[in-house]
């Protein structure tokens, strides 16, 4: 394109920018950015944002949109999310409590980003402050078109051992014509296993997984198999591990065997 004469626009550097894979080339478009005056167009500035804190360089992330005049809300979104996913999920929540609108994005960047830290806590209760708005800065039911968020949250249900509250949960996901996903099935079985749901877990495993076209993975798998063992049903455990289309892990034997060893039953340990 600079062989020919044409100099590259806004629409042609976020395109640029996500094909960056090292922060070096990245920098040098970013100078390119500036010298061709194209430094305060929000797209551009957002896709900086992206390419910064995709290529782990969060530093120069937060130094482009502290150099934002006014940004807007894919730029908030994108550094919350940026600090979120570094695992610097206290200052996404700064940020996050300065924005001044969200939307479903927002909300979703920070509820999984509490979850994969384990701050199950901090998940729920900001979960139930989105329940209770009115909508003055997001409407709530965006959050039905949002998987991410509803899984995270069921994941921090379970992982909280809030069994029941989670499976309430998932049926008012469905409710609301959100269609569950493989990591929502992990975390709705993990509530099973924790709260010695046997009939609800094996429902779930055998017939709502197959219901939504969910087929099972390893962590399913683990979670059935760690269900039965619990509940003594070893028979049951066993012919899950058989009939596995993958090798059983080592959490599998695990529970496999955890579940022998209450049982007593040496012999079939052995």
């Amino acid at each position: 394109m600079r062989h020919h004469a044409v100099l590259p626009d806004l629409h042609t550097f976020p395109f640029l920018l996500q094909s960056i894979n090292t922060p070096h080339p990245g920098r040098q478009l970013h100078a390119q950015i500036f010298l061709l005056g194209l430094a305060n167009d929000p797209f551009v500035q957002t896709s900086l944002i992206n390419m910064y804190s995709s290529r782990g360089t969060l530093t120069f992330a937060r130094q482009v949109f502290d150099e934002i005049t006014q940004p807007d809300l894919p730029s908030w979104n994108a550094i919350i999310h940026a600090n979120a996913k570094a695992g610097m999920i206290h200052i996404a929540r700064k940020l996050f409590d300065q924005m001044p609108h969200r939307n479903v994005i927002s909300w979703s960047c920070m509820i999984h980003g509490y979850a994969s830290c384990g701050e199950y806590k901090a998940a729920l209760s900001l979960f139930r402050s989105l329940q209770t708005l009115e909508g003055s800065k997001v409407q709530p039911n965006e959050l039905c078109a949002d998987v991410m968020a509803w899984s995270a949250m069921i994941t921090a249900f379970a992982m909280h051992g809030l069994s029941e509250e989670c499976l309430e949960l998932f049926a008012r996901m469905v409710n609301d014509g959100v269609r569950p996903n493989a990591v929502t099935f992990v975390g709705v079985l993990c509530a099973c296993v924790h709260g010695g749901l046997v009939s609800e877990g094996n429902e779930y495993f055998k017939k709502r997984m197959k219901e939504y076209g969910v087929s099972p993975t390893i962590q399913h798998y683990g979670c059935i198999v760690d269900l039965y063992s619990r509940a003594g049903r070893i028979e049951d455990a066993w012919s899950v591990v058989k009939s596995m289309p993958v090798e059983p892990d080592v959490m599998i034997w695990g529970a496999l065997l955890s579940g022998l060893g209450c049982m007593g039953t040496l012999k079939l340990v052995r």
